[in-house]
């Protein structure tokens, strides 16, 4: 029997910067997020209608807060915080954040990394300002570990289900998207790269063209996905983060949990490549 669904969809990423203005000027200028608030102590980030999907807090050096998961109503929040209770799961309160819905805690995954809970997210009034390339949602994030197969497991037992899974990555979904929280192999535990949905390879196209005209080098890409199928192309902040930004990512409607060999296992199936030295650090 699998356990039961808690979580909806990613939510928000909070990274912590030692250069919040710096920051916040590449995610403005070439990413194309809006911001929504700012004080001495974060700024607030948003790429669609949600409050915020990006919080940067100042830090001596760049490192992960927290990553957020919305549930699908307060009982699920509740239920999902008993169920970590009850197993021995590192849980503590959320700290208040602007506007975020509904009771919210966070709490410690067996890697160490910190996942924060709630119902949602208050939607803004308004149009966003047209940019240069379209946003619709931060889709997923990714982390490196240590050991992927007691991440997948630890996930697959608050609810993810699996989508794929090999020696080169776990690919997890609380939706239909294929993924909404991915791992990677790593010599350490830490995020790897948060990412956007532009909607389709056209959006990719303007992405590309945005960061040329900002004098932004692509990290890797423009690539197609093995796990997900999906058009990829990514860039490091100024703190070193990598952000994703992708489209067509495959749809998966069932509530099952599946491992196929998907072939090549390589990063990029256009051509046959494994992933660049350095992705995995």
């Amino acid at each position: 029997m699998r356990p039961p669904r808690y979580l909806r969809r990613v939510g928000h990423v909070c990274l912590q910067v030692p250069d919040v203005p710096r920051a916040v000027d590449f995610y403005v200028r070439a990413c194309n997020l809006v911001e929504v608030a700012s004080s001495p102590g974060e700024v607030l980030l948003r790429c669609d209608y949600h409050h915020h999907c990006l919080v940067l807090q100042p830090g001596p050096e760049p490192a992960l807060a927290h990553v957020g998961f919305e549930t699908l109503d307060d009982d699920a929040t509740e239920r999902l915080r008993a169920e970590l209770g009850s197993r021995g799961v590192p849980v503590r309160e959320a700290p208040p954040e602007e506007g975020r819905l509904g009771p919210a805690f966070q709490f410690r995954d067996p890697e160490g990394n910190w996942i924060e809970v709630y119902r949602a997210m208050a939607r803004l009034q308004g149009v966003l300002v047209n940019g240069p390339f379209r946003l619709e949602k931060l889709g997923h994030v990714t982390f490196l570990a240590r050991d992927l197969h007691q991440q997948a497991e630890f996930y697959r037992s608050i609810g993810f289900r699996l989508s794929d899974r090999s020696p080169r990555g776990a690919f997890l979904r609380c939706g239909t998207d294929h993924h909404g929280l991915a791992f990677l192999p790593g010599k350490r535990s830490t995020l790897h790269h948060h990412a956007y949905d532009v909607g389709d390879w056209g959006q990719i196209k303007l992405v590309l063209d945005a960061l040329c005209r900002g004098e932004v080098v692509p990290d890797v890409g423009p690539v197609r996905h093995g796990p997900g199928n999906n058009i990829a192309v990514y860039v490091r902040d100024p703190a070193g983060f990598r952000v994703e930004f992708y489209c067509e990512m495959e749809q998966i409607e069932d509530d099952e949990d599946h491992e196929r060999t998907y072939h090549p296992p390589t990063m990029n199936l256009w051509l046959r490549q494994p992933a660049p030295p350095g992705f995995h650090d």
